[in-house]
């Protein structure tokens, strides 16, 4: 497993032919936690921004079930990465306290996220220079 505390990309099996169709599936010793809330984001316009925002515990998991999306995170130190989902055989996992930005590409574009923890609104960080001034 890449440093977990960075955000990081990791391949997910695919099984399957053109003329059937494909399967993708995952183990639960892949995932870097035990998922805690399941969530989905869809019906979204393109170009169109997501996410901006920081968890303060919550390690993300984000695939790109349809579409195309460009996943940009960030340090509190200012270290950024950038992951490009297009297919469901990639995953980003953004460890806690990463500024992330999801940039939805094509319009429709269904993203599957799981979340360490539970839904905590206090436990967001939703001002980028709040967010900035923890790396300071």
């Amino acid at each position: 497993m890449p440093n977990a505390l960075e955000p990081y990309c990791i391949d997910i099996e695919s099984f399957g032919e053109k003329e059937r169709g494909f399967l993708s599936a995952m183990s639960g010793e892949e995932i870097p936690f035990v998922p805690q809330r399941i969530f989905w984001i869809y019906g979204t316009p393109a170009p169109c921004e997501r996410g901006l925002h920081a968890h303060q515990k919550s390690v993300i998991f984000i695939v790109a079930m349809h579409g195309k999306a460009e996943i940009i995170c960030e340090s509190a130190s200012g270290q950024t990465f950038s992951f490009l989902l297009e297919n469901p055989q990639k995953a980003v996992i953004i460890p806690p306290l990463h500024w992330h930005k999801i940039q939805i590409e094509q319009p429709e574009t269904v993203l599957f996220c799981m979340a360490s923890e539970p839904y905590n609104e206090a436990a967001y960080i939703r001002d980028y220079e709040t967010f900035r001034g923890l790396g300071a």
